[in-house]
């Protein structure tokens, strides 16, 4: 869920409001890590952040944190991802079948991370590690 909050690249938020009054009224479109659409408008001089075919927005609060992991846009509300056509749905004959679940422990495993300072480090993170995205890396 966490990449589906991340774009590729630093933006700084004026940068961000320039792209959207250069497409106004159009959203100006953003892929996540995760591959959704993310549209960015401006409403009433903020910045809202929605995934493409849902009706949530998310203001940007606090923005252009510099962290180790990049800049920081920090939004009120979770961008929850749109329904991927892959996932199997419920059809007339009965519940969707329940996708596979590999626990996370097994996961990271898997991926050459056998805990956490691992994960950590393989961000570039390693020192000083927090709650707060590592601000003193």
């Amino acid at each position: 869920m966490l990449l589906h909050h991340v774009i590729a690249g630093d933006l700084p938020i004026a940068d961000m409001v320039a792209a959207i009054r250069a497409t106004s009224p159009a959203p100006v479109e953003f892929a996540s890590l995760l591959g959704a659409t993310l549209e960015f408008t401006l409403v009433a001089g903020d910045v809202i952040v929605s995934p493409a075919q849902s009706n949530i927005d998310a203001t940007v609060g606090t923005y252009d944190l510099d962290t180790c992991v990049g800049m920081l846009h920090i939004v009120d509300t979770v961008l929850v991802p749109e329904y991927s056509a892959a996932l199997p749905r419920k059809t007339a004959a009965g519940p969707r079948a329940a996708p596979a679940c590999v626990p996370l422990r097994e996961a990271a495993g898997a991926a050459g991370l056998n805990s956490f300072v691992d994960a950590v480090k393989a961000l570039r993170c390693a020192h000083s590690v927090s709650l707060d995205l590592c601000y003193s890396c």
